[in-house]
């Protein structure tokens, strides 16, 4: 018989970009890292697949002006008192959270949160969509060349025979209402 595995309503998370919020407090990033040391305690009173009561939460929680915080596979939301700080995964503590949720095992460490790179950070739009790219042709002038003289380009794999993306199976859900 298959053990079903137990999984907890998420958080909400409305908005996107600038304008996120996550019951009803905005969101914004974390300007300096945060050094996270989750122990042998926190470990014992967590519970697998819970991003609001995971061994990295917990340890989280007993940081001073810290009300609640949510671990998730790439970011960590941590709830102060006007609003959400959110910080970037360390690579070590996003594969103790696939461990903790998949088999219920935490290694004690300690894990550097750091503030998203920049091109991570809320609001952040790619500078070429905002402008029309010209290319540069012979005689000084800026123009596309007309869609006959463009090169076609052999791509690498038609959508046929792409490798699948890999999708982590077994692990917390990803917060309601968020989408990308």
């Amino acid at each position: 018989m298959v053990k079903k595995l137990k999984t907890y309503k998420s958080h909400i998370v409305s908005g996107s970009g600038g304008n996120m919020k996550i019951d009803g407090k905005r969101v914004v990033d974390a300007k300096k890292p945060l050094i996270l040391e989750v122990t042998g305690d926190d470990i014992k009173h967590s519970n697998p697949l819970d991003p609001a009561g995971c061994a990295a939460a917990v340890a989280v929680m007993r940081q001073e002006g810290v009300a609640k915080a949510y671990v998730h596979l790439s970011k960590v939301y941590i709830e102060r008192r006007t609003h959400w700080e959110r910080f970037d995964n360390p690579r070590a503590l996003r594969q103790e959270v696939v461990v903790f949720d998949r088999k219920g095992e935490f290694a004690p460490d300690e894990f550097k949160l750091n503030p998203p790179s920049p091109s991570q950070k809320l609001g952040y739009r790619k500078e070429y969509d905002k402008r029309k790219y010209r290319l540069q042709v012979p005689g000084g002038q800026n123009k596309l060349p007309k869609k006959s003289n463009w090169k076609k380009y052999q791509t690498k794999g038609s959508a046929g025979n792409r490798p699948r993306q890999h999708v982590t199976t077994k692990v917390r859900a990803r917060p309601s209402g968020f989408t990308k």
